[in-house]
């Protein structure tokens, strides 16, 4: 409580739905020292300290795309969803699950620019492919947040974690593969472009993405909690 920011209380925008935003805004900007969360900071300083070890930018992307397997679903967004106050909204579910994954977007770019950008620096890349390697991590993001809404759909409120995380690293397998496929052929075809490398990934992943979002616009219609 010591380190919580207060400033301003109460609510001065948001109705309906779009409440869960600002709440989510409100509740980052009291508990976070600077623009990204504590999880995100420790991402970009792995990142940087790759940079001086591996020095393979292609190596440092895959590692860091599979840190944001774990931090993406760590936003505020995923414990909204398994919180009694979202069925409570009396708006459309789809609308619900829009305002509360817009939480998720601000943190997400940040977070991809802060982590790549010293590779332009470190490793003299060209500002291009650390663009483009911008872009291909926030639609993992966007990915890794559907198949946590595929995970919350079909697991629920499920006590079973081993069972839970089993699932979660086989549907970012099943999920994940065209977008790796495409970034293989890509590679075969353009070796010594990897900035289209990384965007063939986003263009996969964008898609896919938008599917399972719109597959789970539902998810919200019924709330579904073990009491045991």
């Amino acid at each position: 409580p010591r380190k919580v920011k207060t400033g301003k209380t109460g609510f001065t925008r948001g109705f309906g739905a779009s409440v869960l935003f600002e709440k989510h805004r409100i509740e980052n900007r009291r508990s976070r020292t600077f623009m990204l969360s504590g999880i995100s900071l420790v991402f970009c300083g792995l990142t940087v300290v790759y940079c001086f070890i591996m020095k393979d930018p292609i190596g440092i992307f895959a590692l860091n795309v599979y840190m944001l397997t774990i931090g993406v679903g760590s936003g505020r967004w995923a414990k909204e969803l398994v919180l009694p106050y979202v069925y409570l909204i009396p708006e459309k579910s789809w609308k619900k699950l829009f305002c509360i994954l817009r939480e998720q977007v601000p943190s997400l770019v940040a977070e991809s620019i802060v982590c790549f950008l010293p590779m332009y620096f470190i490793l003299k890349l060209n500002i291009t492919e650390v663009f483009a390697m911008v872009i291909a991590r926030i639609s993992f993001g966007f990915l890794f947040i559907g198949i946590n809404l595929i995970l919350q759909r079909f697991t629920g409120s499920s006590d079973k974690k081993f069972i839970v995380i089993t699932v979660y690293f086989l549907l970012i397998a099943v999920f994940s593969a065209p977008s790796i496929a495409a970034a293989v052929i890509m590679n075969m075809y353009l070796p010594f472009y990897m900035e289209f490398t990384y965007l063939a990934m986003a263009v996969v992943n964008v898609p896919v993405s938008l599917i399972i979002l719109l597959c789970c616009r539902n998810i919200l219609e019924y709330a579904d909690y073990n009491n045991k």
